[in-house]
């Protein structure tokens, strides 16, 4: 996981995707917002709780739910792995038709696996899946129970994933929740 130095007080684009811009004071996300050069003001409570430069979405979901911050650097972790565990179970998944999608999806199968192993992260966990700008279609409130009980069932999980990665076998798509938890 990179280690970010804070950038110095400006305006950049707002993380929680809400607005074009947001303010950052050297330490902080504000509540000072911007959208087409229009100025308005966002509750800070609902401004993102940490920095991050990233252009994931996975990573961006992440730092949007507001999370604890041990929690958020777990999760980021897992989220800066997700390349290296598809690569696992397609070597060619990233010549495969939306590749990014590929990689929500699985980012998503990973935080059912993981809300299942570890269930006092649960609620946290769901905080970042109902953040995922790729989970709009995914009922609201349920997104993590969908992707719990997607990623319990090998051959769900192959049915559901397999056909974006090229491969319907189970023993292959389960590989994505091979060690490293």
């Amino acid at each position: 996981m990179e280690h970010l130095q804070h950038p110095k007080a400006d305006w950049y684009a707002d993380p929680s995707g809400k607005y074009s811009l947001r303010y950052w004071d050297g330490a902080t996300w504000t509540g000072h917002v911007s959208t087409n050069g229009s100025q308005e003001w966002d509750d800070p409570a609902d401004a993102p709780k940490a920095w991050t430069s990233s252009t994931d979405p996975n990573v961006q979901a992440v730092y949007r739910a507001g999370i604890d911050e041990d929690v958020a650097q777990w999760l980021q972790a897992v989220a800066d792995q997700v390349d290296q565990r598809l690569d696992l179970v397609a070597t060619n998944w990233r010549q495969r038709p939306q590749p990014e999608t590929i990689r929500a999806c699985a980012y998503g199968l990973l935080l059912g696996h993981l809300a299942t192993m570890y269930p006092l992260a649960e609620q946290q966990i769901s905080l970042v899946a109902e953040s995922h700008a790729s989970f709009v279609n995914i009922p609201a409130g349920n997104r993590l129970g969908t992707f719990k009980e997607v990623a319990a069932d090998p051959a769900r999980t192959a049915s559901w994933l397999g056909p974006m990665l090229g491969t319907g076998e189970p023993e292959a798509v389960v590989r994505l929740f091979a060690d490293g938890d």
